[in-house]
């Protein structure tokens, strides 16, 4: 059975996130959706705290994603990145 949430849908489920919580869920026209992190996944990685559903189905922004645990120190979470990670393997 169909219900009315679901009969006015313009945009697909929205997505979870990753160690995220949602708050909200519409599927519905110029609704929006909005996201935290998870209290023992407290960095922010990539995504929005907000995506709207918009008129083409489609969400304005991609579902929070999160990690690092509350007892972590940043550093050790952020992944060093070379110079030849960036630029690529020397030519000479």
């Amino acid at each position: 059975m169909l219900t009315e949430d679901d009969e006015d849908a313009v945009c697909p489920p929205p997505s979870r996130g990753v160690n995220a919580v949602r708050r909200g869920y519409t599927r519905k026209e110029h609704q929006s959706v909005q996201f935290d992190c998870e209290p023992e996944f407290p960095v922010y990685i990539s995504g929005d705290e907000e995506i709207t559903c918009m008129s083409n189905g489609a969400w304005s922004g991609q579902a929070l994603v999160c990690g690092g645990k509350s007892n972590q120190n940043l550093a050790e979470i952020m992944i060093p990145i070379t110079d030849s990670q960036i630029d690529g393997p020397s030519s000479f």
